[in-house]
């Protein structure tokens, strides 16, 4: 009887440790495909991006609206010429919060640098913040993005930057550095520009 008992005890045993582990491998299956998504980058249509608050998306058309005047004038657009011995910052107030910061000797010549809030062309597009030149730098840059206009109410540590990348048409995941709820503000680092856009 003992015995039977036994048997019985270590038939159960076997199969809650054959479940732990099926459902071990099945989630690291998810956790692989997830990472591989963001190795391999994701098509426009593959995305949920976060939009403008539609008023902020009206205060863009209008200011698109004056756009054969002098760029400087307008908000939404910055830009500046960056010496490569001091480095510099472009946006900031003027781009509504976004910004970038460039270390001293990030690029081999001076340059002029530009940051523009990009109006979505079509019903589905983003809300995306556009830096120029595209270019790969020798430092990498501190950007700071501002998600004070997004329509978007959930908690800020969901929301995701990727980039895209003009050769093969995909969406890359930038790495998050830090969330400052208080300023509605993400930073992250990189050593090249290009359009980024808000994921969630």
């Amino acid at each position: 009887m003992r015995r039977l008992a036994l048997i019985s005890t270590l038939i159960v045993f076997s199969i809650i440790v054959a479940f732990f582990v099926a459902c071990e491998k099945n989630a690291g299956l998810v956790e692989s495909k997830s990472n591989l998504a963001l190795e391999k980058g994701l098509k426009s249509n593959e995305i949920q991006f976060v939009k403008w608050k539609p008023e902020f998306n009206a205060r863009l058309q209008q200011i698109k609206a004056f756009e054969n005047l002098s760029k400087s004038t307008l908000p939404g657009i910055d830009f500046k010429i960056v010496t490569r011995e001091e480095g510099g910052v472009v946006g900031g107030e003027k781009t509504f919060g976004n910004m970038v910061e460039f270390p001293p000797f990030a690029f081999p010549e001076e340059k002029r640098m530009e940051i523009l809030l990009v109006l979505p062309n079509r019903e589905d597009a983003g809300a995306v913040v556009e830096f120029l030149p595209n270019q790969q730098f020798d430092k990498e840059v501190k950007v700071t993005l501002s998600y004070a206009e997004l329509d978007f109410s959930g908690d800020p540590h969901d929301l995701k930057v990727y980039y895209f990348n003009e050769e093969d048409g995909v969406w890359y995941n930038v790495p998050i550095a830090s969330v400052n709820e208080e300023d509605q503000t993400v930073i992250f680092y990189t050593d090249h520009f290009s359009k980024f856009g808000w994921i969630f």
